[in-house]
C-alpha cells in the first residue's frame, strides 16, 4: 500500500492508504513517535496488518450459444465469469428477436453454479423454443454475485446475446404436431387458483415473482394449485419433473 495522507492533531490522527483490492497491507508505527512531555516518551511501536476488500463485480467473460445456430431447438446456456459466483435472485429469460414477451424463463439455482461457470439447462418439452428461429437472452442483474456480495450487472442489451435454433426438434415430443404430453396451466389470468394438466408427472411446482424471488413451492402437487394468497401481478410458475428438471415455465397473471 501507499500512504497518501495523514491528518490529525494532539492524540488523534487519520492515515489514508491506497492499496489494490484483496491485498495484504502492513502499517508499521515506529518508536519515532513520541509525546510532548519534558521526557519525550517514545511510543513502543506497533505493526498493523489487514487485507483490503473486494469491490469489483464479476464480469461475464464468455457465454454460449452466442451468434451461432444450434443443432436443434433445445440449447443449454453456459456462462463463464471472471471470478467465482454464487446465487442471487433472478432468472435467465429468452425472447424471440424483435419481441418483448419472454418465451422461456428459467430461474437460476445453486445447482447450476460451479465456481466461475454457470450452466442453465431445462427439459426438452413443448414449452421450449421453435426451430429455425432467432432469439436473444437476458439475465437479471440480481441473479448472481461474487462471494464478497458484489452483484453481476446482468445482461440487458438485446443485441449482446443472440442465437438461432437449429432445424430439428430435440426430442420427438417437442413437435407440437405429434400429440405428445403437454403441461397446460389454466385459467390464465386467474383469481384464486390455477389448474395444471398432467400434474402427476411432476415432482414440484415453484412460483416466483417478476424479480425472480420464490414466493411458493408445492411438492407433489395436485391438479388445482391454490394461489389466493398472492397479490395481483405477474408471476412465473416452473414445473419440475421427477428428475428435478424444469419441463415448463409459464407466465401467469393474478387478477
Amino acid at each position: 500500500g501507499t500512504l497518501t495522507d495523514v491528518e490529525g492533531t494532539t492524540d488523534t490522527y487519520t492515515l489514508t492508504i491506497s492499496a489494490l483490492q484483496q491485498q495484504e497491507v502492513t502499517i508499521v508505527l515506529t518508536d519515532a513517535i513520541k509525546d510532548i512531555s519534558p521526557n519525550t516518551n517514545k511510543f513502543a511501536g506497533m505493526t498493523l496488518t489487514y487485507t483490503t476488500g473486494d469491490f469489483t463485480a464479476p464480469a461475464l467473460v464468455t457465454w454460449t450459444p452466442f451468434d451461432e445456430t444450434t443443432t436443434d431447438n433445445h440449447p443449454t446456456f453456459k456462462m463463464t465469469f471472471s471470478e467465482d459466483v454464487v446465487l442471487g435472485d433472478g432468472a435467465l429469460t429468452v425472447y424471440k428477436v424483435n419481441t418483448v414477451t419472454p418465451v422461456l424463463t428459467i430461474p437460476l439455482t445453486a445447482a447450476m453454479i460451479n465456481g466461475k461457470d454457470v450452466t442453465v439447462s431445462y427439459a426438452a418439452t413443448q414449452s421450449g423454443l421453435d426451430k429455425d428461429t432467432r432469439y436473444y437472452v437476458l439475465v437479471d442483474g440480481t441473479a448472481l454475485k461474487d462471494k464478497a456480495g458484489n452483484a453481476f450487472d446482468g445482461v440487458s442489451d438485446v443485441a449482446a446475446w443472440t442465437f438461432k435454433t437449429g432445424p430439428d426438434f430435440a426430442t420427438i415430443i417437442r413437435d407440437p404436431k405429434d400429440g405428445s404430453l403437454e403441461f397446460k396451466v389454466y385459467p390464465n389470468p386467474f383469481v384464486d387458483y390455477v389448474n395444471v394438466a398432467n400434474v402427476s408427472e411432476l415432482s414440484k411446482i415453484v412460483v416466483t415473482n417478476i424479480a425472480g424471488q420464490m414466493v411458493k413451492e408445492i411438492v407433489n402437487p395436485t391438479e388445482r394449485i391454490q394461489l389466493n394468497e398472492l397479490r395481483s401481478g405477474i408471476y412465473f410458475m416452473s414445473l419440475y419433473n421427477s428428475d428435478d428438471v424444469i419441463v415448463k415455465t409459464a407466465k401467469i397473471v393474478k387478477r
